[in-house]
């Protein structure tokens, strides 16, 4: 009977599918230079891989926040994210699974009168102003970087077609990668501390999900993304695409924050991060770089939004589903 509610994660599985291939892949699909299904196939299976090989940091960090002790608790959490998903999707708006999952779980400690863990959730809410600002710097970065090799290393419009079709699919495997390690602990989370099976077959399932929910990706919002806020060339979209997934490691890589101990240098907090805010970010910078000629504000500002308003609404569906239960006599 407990299996039935491991449901609620599967179908945020697919919620986070169909929403966030536009954050990996949108802008290659954008610029015709990779296919719907190629990009979905890829996204799915590498965000898979990076989720089981790389994800236990993230993983950490969102059980200290809240634990959840029944699978039936889990199970509501997750109903919470998936609803707030797909009340921002209906608008073609990108939202973030790690703002509406700290959303739901802060509104579970706050109905229970649990007490919030506030160091890691400075930390979190610290990443989430952090991540767009360094995608912008990375992106200006490679935006230069690109046009110098491109200046000194003079190729054929043909060749240079197929490197950036090639390298845009690297590129995207590289952000599904970190994307997984970084995002699905978001969505196991709540399940990972009620024994219903083991982390790996929970991870594993969810990730089947996703893959099916990226081959149903609304394109709304990869339209939204991909052209809505900027338009991008193919090369652009390369530095897009290259600037999340080097962003997105920062903030999942327990390698990197050792080497940057060693070297005395400031770490990146190993905390689940919004992708929205990463991809556009990443766009911003290409904007910036070129003049800032072109960017959409209004779309912009849409997003912007999206970032204030997703954790409170999670929060407030989670604990209107709660009172609801327990008006009913429900036992959570």
């Amino acid at each position: 009977m407990m299996y039935i509610f491991l449901l609620g994660g599967l179908f945020l599985g697919w919620s986070f599918g169909r929403n966030n291939l536009s954050n990996v892949f949108g802008t290659a699909i954008g610029t015709r230079m990779v296919s719907f299904r190629l990009a979905a196939g890829s996204a799915g299976l590498f965000i898979l891989l990076g989720a089981l090989f790389s994800s236990s940091e993230t993983t950490e960090s969102m059980k200290a926040l809240a634990d959840i002790p029944t699978v039936f608790g889990a199970f509501l959490i997750s109903i919470s994210i998936a609803l707030t998903i797909l009340f921002a999707s209906r608008f073609g708006i990108p939202v973030s699974i790690a703002q509406s999952s700290v959303g739901a779980l802060v509104g579970w400690n706050i109905f229970f009168h649990i007490k919030n863990d506030w160091q890691v959730l400075s930390e979190m809410i610290s990443a989430w102003f952090i991540c767009p600002i360094m995608a912008v710097i990375l992106a200006i970065m490679g935006f230069y970087c690109t046009r110098f090799l491109l200046k000194h290393i003079p190729i054929p419009l043909l060749y240079r077609d197929m490197w950036v079709r090639f390298l845009l699919i690297l590129s995207g495997i590289y952000s599904s990668y970190f994307l997984g390690a970084n995002n699905i602990p978001a969505i196991a989370g709540p399940y990972l501390n009620t024994n219903i099976m083991s982390a790996v077959w929970i991870i594993f399932l969810i990730g089947l999900s996703i893959a099916i929910g990226a081959l149903m990706a609304d394109k709304r919002v990869i339209e939204t993304v991909s052209s809505g806020l900027y338009p991008l060339s193919p090369m652009e979209a390369l530095v897009v695409v290259f600037a999340c997934g080097l962003t997105l490691y920062c903030f999942s890589s327990k390698g990197l924050e050792i080497l940057l101990l060693g070297l005395g240098l400031p770490t990146f907090p190993l905390v689940p991060i919004p992708t929205s805010s990463v991809l556009v970010g990443s766009i911003i910078g290409v904007g910036l770089a070129k003049g800032h000629a072109g960017i959409r504000w209004q779309a912009l500002g849409k997003v912007f939004i999206s970032w204030f308003l997703v954790p409170v609404i999670s929060g407030l569906i989670c604990n209107v589903i709660l009172a609801i239960l327990i008006h009913m006599g429900a036992s959570l």
